[in-house]
């Protein structure tokens, strides 16, 4: 299997650690050295000059287990590395003291290779709590994913989608998408589903749509996307008369404020969806023509979903 060379070099770091004097428990004295695993931490400058004088202090067990960045003094990147007892809470400060924090970036990444925290430049505060979690060393299901993923059916708004997985997480997170193109990264919007068939509820009707699938092993550490995606669609509104809303006139669009609405029947109800199914606007009207005040959307594409006695009819609208 492609990371059993990853999986084996663990190992061997841990027997390395039980090897090694007992001072090597200095770090973090909270726990014995084999219940522990190494997290790094990478650091960053915006402006090749270090860290500036500023420190993050990582406590585990209410005890100071490693302060970084003091020695971080040139240079655009550095890294560091804190030893966390498994299962257990730990928090990380930002200390008082040093300069231009606004040039300063960290992550934190487990000992399975997962960022589970970034400081991005400009964020933050010094003498705050950056993070708080619960360190896993223990979790191997993040190095695969969920395979042969299958859709099983749909109605209007909603769908039944399964997998094959190696493991039995507590949670997966599913990835849907309606952009056909698109592929899953670290940072992809997603849901996250207790079961395995699951039904991803909120979509709009007669809309195609493709998903990606992965592990959530622990409150802080998921697996890879599933290298496979799985396309769908939902169902059509039935259209009881055909007549219904087929002379609907939306103008302008795109638009940057707003947009007129138009149409030969009654129209009782719009709603504005956007693209990953989050419901935006609901309005309950009683017109043939109105407009509607887009001025505070932020730009993107829209679902406008307009209704009258007898059916729903689904336009795409772009607000610039």
């Amino acid at each position: 299997m492609r990371f059993n060379a990853k999986i084996f070099l663990m190992k061997k770091i841990y027997l390395i650690l039980l090897l090694l004097p007992f001072n090597i428990k200095a770090q973090n004295n909270t726990c014995d050295v084999s219940e522990q695993c190494i997290y790094t931490v990478a650091l960053e400058s915006a402006n090749g000059s270090g860290w500036n004088g500023n420190t993050m202090t990582f406590y585990q067990n209410n005890m100071i287990i490693k302060t970084i960045g003091q020695n971080f003094t040139t240079g655009s990147s550095a890294s560091d590395m804190v030893f966390f007892c498994n299962d257990t809470p730990f928090q990380m400060i930002w200390n008082e003291g040093g300069n231009a924090p606004e040039n300063i970036k960290v992550s934190l990444i487990s000992s399975f290779n997962q960022t589970i925290y970034q400081k991005n430049y400009g964020e933050g505060n010094p003498n705050s709590m950056l993070f708080s979690g619960i360190s896993n060393c223990s979790t191997d299901c993040c190095f695969f994913w969920p395979t042969n993923l299958n859709f099983i059916s749909s109605t209007e708004t909603s769908a039944q989608i399964s997998w094959v997985t190696t493991y039995n997480p507590p949670q997966y997170d599913v990835f849907v998408t309606t952009d056909l193109s698109a592929t899953s990264q670290s940072n992809s919007p997603f849901v996250t589903v207790s079961s395995n068939p699951a039904e991803i509820s909120g979509l709009l009707p007669c809309t195609e749509y493709k998903f990606f699938v992965r592990y959530r092993c622990s409150e802080l550490e998921q697996s890879f996307w599933s290298t496979e995606s799985m396309l769908f669609s939902t169902q059509c509104a039935l259209e009881i008369n055909d007549n219904s809303l087929q002379n609907l006139l939306l103008f302008p669009n795109p638009t940057h404020d707003y947009i007129s609405i138009s149409n030969d029947s009654t129209i009782l109800k719009i709603e504005v969806w956007t693209i990953l199914g989050q419901k935006m606007l609901e309005k309950q009207v009683n017109f043939t023509n109105m407009t509607i005040d887009l001025s505070s959307f932020e730009s993107g594409l829209y679902w406008l979903k307009i209704y009258d006695e007898t059916r729903m009819k689904s336009v795409k609208i772009i607000k610039k």
